[in-house]
């Protein structure tokens, strides 16, 4: 997994500046499922939290790191990080 990446979902951050994430010259499909998660953390409006966990949008973007990573700690670490996020904004609803 690509560690600025990760580093920003553990800061709260959009993924930003682009060109530094990239590895070998491309980005992998693991690191668009990443950049898609962090996109919570630019979510002002409660009700788009509401849907994405009624819908389980974020869920599945998790479910899909954990076949690319089965077993690896910083899936587990992504998300706790998203879904306690996500459950910390709601409980203000």
């Amino acid at each position: 997994m690509n560690d600025p990446l990760v580093r920003s979902i553990r800061n709260h951050e959009l993924c930003k500046d682009i060109d530094m994430y990239f590895q070998n010259g491309y980005f992998t499909d693991e690191d668009s499922i990443l950049r898609s998660l962090a996109f919570v953390f630019d979510i002002h409006f409660d009700y788009t939290l509401k849907y994405l966990k009624e819908k389980q949008v974020i869920q599945n973007k998790i479910n899909l790191l954990e076949i690319y990573f089965p077993d690896n700690p910083k899936v587990q670490e992504v998300k706790h990080i998203i879904i306690e996020y996500i459950e910390e904004r709601l409980k203000s609803c």
